[in-house]
């Protein structure tokens, strides 16, 4: 399975899906640990924002950060990798 992380640029733009292939079924070479993006994928079969896996994760989000993506990343620690 591809990793279910929807690609954005730098500037927020939507551009498809990852197309790195998960390597234990859970973890991109690009993105790290989306376990929770394929469960979501599995249950829904949708894929998910870069910017929500980002929020999720407390990295740096791309382009103009929303309102929504601003409380997750208030809720949320920063991770050892400095903000991928």
């Amino acid at each position: 399975m591809n990793c279910p992380i929807n690609e954005q640029t730098g500037d927020g733009a939507t551009v498809g899906r990852c197309w790195f292939a998960l390597m234990d079924g859970r973890t991109c070479p690009r993105h790290g640990d989306v376990a929770a993006e394929v469960q979501t994928f599995e249950a829904t079969g949708k894929t998910t924002l870069e910017n929500d896996m980002r929020a999720r994760k407390g990295w740096r989000l791309l382009g103009q950060v929303t309102a929504k993506h601003a409380t997750k990343l208030a809720t949320t620690t920063t991770t050892a990798d400095g903000g991928k």
